[in-house]
């Protein structure tokens, strides 16, 4: 009995001590002070969350004016080399086919911001009458080669389409006459490639919407002549196609006229001033960095020449990732620290409001909690947006490619083997490359629906989905005679047509790469590991340095030439996709001469 009463009172004890706690002002102040701080933490996480976000925003829509620049001046080189094309093809392209030629490319709706497509021809000083007798009798009696003057070489442009009002200044016009023009032309000469000019003032230009301009050149060089040498290459020059470019509306014509989420200008070389900025979305004129917040310099190589695009935010555009989110934390938090305080000091007194204090209490931080996932979700939002972006843009270039292509294949089976090996070879580049982007687009529309498909599992047995595989990709396997090994694998629930594409990719990979001095085996089995299936694809390739196994599975990484071994190298990024999308992992471990053996893991979800 003495020591149940000792119990008890210790307990009494115990509880007079909590209460005389909890009635101390002293306490609800240290309490409060506590509070304040998780709170200032709390808005300090949430705030870098807003800055990190907002960061991450900005380069991506950076890299996307990057991309989408550098994509369009790769189509635009992709007509002119259509163009050269059909000198290649021809004998002599009249006026009249050059016209018709550019007008069924419909530039001005397909292409809008190319001024128009030409070509200049190369004229030397005792040949210069007798050019301009022969255009004037094709009916332009006033044709004269501008500007006057007596030069060793004259290059005037006698095609250019659409011939407009604005092009028409242009007729005759001998570009080897100004510098920046002719440093351009002498370089896609020298080289045989493409080049583009520096900044220049188009001989089209009115007194209206003065804008600053460039030129795209392609040089045509007289058949059956040599020209691996620059000495031969300079004897062998005919003319050049080119198209000239007016910026404002080509930018225009590339990213429209939607309200961007950042702004940016080009600088005509590496050096940024007043002098050298060819364009500035911000209609005032060039934008001093120190204004924003945000902003990167890239260099931008076009032709063999040198653009600084200068990239920049804005803060009325740019999303922030829920900029408010760091003010409803702390307002939030404070709120839920003073009445915290406000209940501890009047505890004493108001017992009976207790309950009521905490079911409002309960409500803040209800409230609150909704708000945080509303964020969340408009943040999921905005990155399903963003794919839907990347799925349309790949999208909405397929249509001028296939324009593109079925020129380029109408000028293959028309004249293959009627015109010399040039022509075939120049012929055969224009038909690859075409088909090089097409699979590029075809892969990132891959790549884009894998997040936009809907969750189809079933369950399947994962020796279909290799046998599936298999004959998709058995005209590579026949040619190259490889032995494929398949060992028993499980019958799981998986999307079965992303798997398929999976093990089809790998199996090309192991083909694509195997080794020029033995047989291609390829062994692919599974093995369970606790929760998780992992699966293995192994080959007897040419394998490679094991530290760059991270670096295959990213969209466009190569580790080896295009010339050697085709494809796009999105490959193994849209397997990586997939496996995420199941929930699992991939990893690949490689040796070079030896082969490469890729592991991944799909959850057992039965």
């Amino acid at each position: 009995m003495e020591q149940a009463g000792n119990g008890a009172l210790e307990s009494d004890e115990a509880v007079g001590f909590f209460s005389r706690i909890i009635h101390n002002t002293a306490t609800a102040w240290v309490v409060l002070l506590l509070s304040l701080m998780l709170t200032g933490v709390a808005w300090y996480v949430s705030s870098y969350f807003v800055v990190q976000r907002a960061n991450d925003h900005f380069l991506f829509e950076a890299a996307n004016v990057r991309s989408i620049i550098s994509k369009r001046m790769m189509e635009y080189e992709v007509i002119l080399r259509g163009a050269l094309g059909l000198f290649i093809a021809s004998d002599n392209v009249t006026r009249a086919e050059w016209r018709t030629y550019v007008g069924n490319l419909d530039i001005e709706r397909i292409f809008p911001g190319v001024q128009g497509i030409g070509f200049s021809l190369f004229i030397n000083r005792q040949d210069k009458d007798a050019h301009i007798a022969a255009i004037r009798a094709e009916g332009f009696p006033d044709y004269a080669v501008f500007p006057e003057g007596d030069r060793e070489i004259y290059t005037s442009i006698i095609y250019l389409e659409p011939f407009n009002e604005r092009n028409r200044r242009a007729f005759g016009y001998d570009m080897f006459s100004e510098p920046v023009r002719r440093a351009a032309m002498q370089r896609a000469c020298d080289a045989g490639n493409m080049a583009v000019s520096g900044k220049v003032k188009l001989v089209q230009e009115t007194a209206i919407d003065v804008q600053h301009g460039f030129l795209m050149y392609l040089p045509l060089y007289h058949k059956n002549v040599p020209v691996e040498t620059v000495e031969q290459r300079r004897a062998a020059l005919q003319g050049f196609v080119y198209s000239p470019f007016r910026i404002k509306d080509l930018m225009r014509g590339i990213l429209g006229f939607g309200a961007s989420p950042v702004g940016f200008e080009i600088f005509d070389g590496d050096a940024m001033t007043d002098e050298t900025l060819i364009y500035s979305s911000h209609e005032s004129g060039r934008v001093h960095p120190s204004g924003h917040a945000l902003s990167q310099n890239n260099p931008l190589l076009i032709g063999g020449h040198r653009w600084t695009l200068h990239i920049y935010d804005l803060p009325d555009r740019i999303d922030r990732g829920g900029a408010v989110l760091p003010a409803i934390v702390a307002g939030g938090g404070i709120i839920v620290d003073l009445l915290l305080f406000y209940i501890i000091t009047s505890i004493s007194t108001r017992r009976r409001e207790i309950a009521a204090m905490a079911w409002e209490m309960t409500k803040e931080l209800r409230e609150s909690h909704k708000i945080i996932d509303n964020k969340a979700n408009a943040l999921e939002n905005v990155n399903a947006e963003l794919r839907q972006f990347a799925y349309v843009a790949s999208h909405d270039l397929q249509e001028p490619l296939r324009m593109v292509a079925g020129y380029v294949e109408l000028l293959r089976r028309r004249y293959q083997d009627k015109l010399d090996g040039d022509a075939d070879e120049f012929i055969r580049f224009a038909v690859e490359g075409a088909t090089r982007m097409k699979n590029i687009i075809d892969d990132l529309l891959n790549l884009s629906r894998i997040d936009n498909r809907p969750h189809e599992w079933t369950i399947m047995d994962m020796n279909e989905a290799v046998n599936a595989a298999l004959i998709n990709v058995d005209r590579s396997i026949r040619e190259a005679d490889a032995a494929i090994i398949v060992g028993k694998l499980p019958t799981m629930a998986a999307d079965g047509g992303l798997l398929t594409q999976v093990f089809q990719n790998l199996i090309e990979n192991a083909v694509k790469y195997r080794h020029p001095d033995r047989r291609p085996e390829i062994h692919i089995g599974a093995a369970q590991e606790g929760t998780d299936w992992i699966f293995s694809v192994r080959d007897n390739g040419i394998g490679f340095e094991q530290e760059y196994a991270d670096r295959v599975f990213i969209a466009f990484q190569r580790l080896h030439g295009r010339s050697k071994y085709q494809g796009t190298g999105i490959g193994l990024a849209i397997c990586k996709k997939i496996i995420e999308r199941h929930g699992g992992h991939i990893r690949v471990d490689s040796e070079p001469g030896t082969g490469s053996t890729f592991r991944f893991s799909i959850p057992i979800r039965l």
